[in-house]
């Protein structure tokens, strides 16, 4: 064609190709269809697959739920087989301790009687011990005695096997075992003198121990219970200013070789204090003192002829 014309050519060749894309349409088109069809088709696979795969790990999560629930539930059951083999061993044990606790019911209600009769004597000790301390501590051993035997008499009408001893009463074995390594003799006398002291909180003991054995037993008693103790007797050039410290600091006061009771003792003794700009205050001689209430005082004498005024009895006890 370009030999018989040139400009026909190109129109020519844009025939022959639009010829051929129309073949080429003819035979692609239906192509086109069936693909777009299987890409439909793959989608909806594809949807149902991603379905499918969500059933099956909901599934899987299930069947791992399950899984996990069923060893939980074999560890129950073994607990429970445990638990099981455990009560039947405790049954066991209890049916042997019920049999060998038939007799037992007579042996608790022998038992209640006997703590009921302890009950009782609870209130008589307590009695005894009240009036050994007040009224005994003063005496000698024979008076003592005689004293404790005339009053178990009102009580043996109940009680024919009463007894009473203030040292079983009043302390324990180990207090009683302690203080024999801090010097106090094993003597009767002394270990009631002992407990007489332990318990006079308002009052002032005033020691009768012509022997002089009984200060180091003192000393470590109120060491080791009450902190500081100093020791010094009325004679001594610093006894004064030792009493102030004493008074002041909340030590214990032991004041030896005492004849009777000295006067300066008694504001001390009677507690004569005085309450100023919230301080305790307390005359000694000239000076006021400042009080603590921690404050305790002991007097010992070496002479069994105690001469101590009628006023003050109220606040001293004699321990003989």
């Amino acid at each position: 064609i370009k030999k018989v014309s040139v400009a026909a050519s190109p129109l020519a060749a844009w025939v022959r190709a639009n010829l051929e894309y129309a073949r080429v349409l003819k035979n692609v088109k239906p192509l086109q269809a069936t693909l777009e069809a299987a890409e439909n088709e793959l989608q909806q696979s594809q949807f149902q697959l991603d379905n499918c795969e969500s059933e099956l790990s909901a599934i899987n999560r299930n069947v791992e739920d399950l899984r996990i629930k069923f060893r939980m539930q074999i560890g129950h059951a073994e607990l429970l087989k445990e638990n099981i083999r455990a009560s039947r061993e405790r049954l066991d044990t209890a049916q042997v301790l019920l049999d060998g606790l038939k007799g037992e019911s007579l042996r608790w209600q022998e038992e209640v009687s006997r703590l009921e009769v302890e009950i009782y004597m609870v209130h008589v000790e307590s009695l005894l011990f009240s009036g050994f301390i007040n009224y005994l501590s003063a005496r000698g051993r024979s008076i003592r005695d005689a004293s404790l035997r005339a009053w178990l008499i009102f009580f043996k009408t109940d009680f024919p096997e009463i007894t009473f001893d203030l040292a079983r009463v009043g302390a324990s074995e180990m207090q009683l075992s302690l203080w024999l390594t801090w010097g106090l003799p094993s003597d009767q006398q002394f270990v009631e003198n002992a407990i007489i002291i332990c318990q006079l909180e308002k009052k002032v003991p005033y020691l009768v121990d012509p022997s002089g054995v009984a200060l180091g037993w003192l000393k470590e008693y109120y060491s080791q219970n009450e902190g500081q103790v100093e020791f010094s007797s009325v004679g001594d050039e610093s006894f004064y200013n030792v009493a102030i410290l004493c008074v002041k600091f909340g030590k214990t006061l032991v004041v030896t070789d005492c004849e009777g009771m000295p006067s300066i003792l008694y504001p001390l003794m009677r507690r004569e204090v005085t309450v100023s700009g919230g301080r305790t205050m307390i005359e000694m001689g000239d000076r006021s003192v400042d009080f603590s209430d921690n404050f305790k005082l002991v007097v010992v004498s070496r002479s069994s002829e105690h001469d101590i005024a009628l006023s003050a009895k109220g606040f001293v006890s004699p321990v003989v």
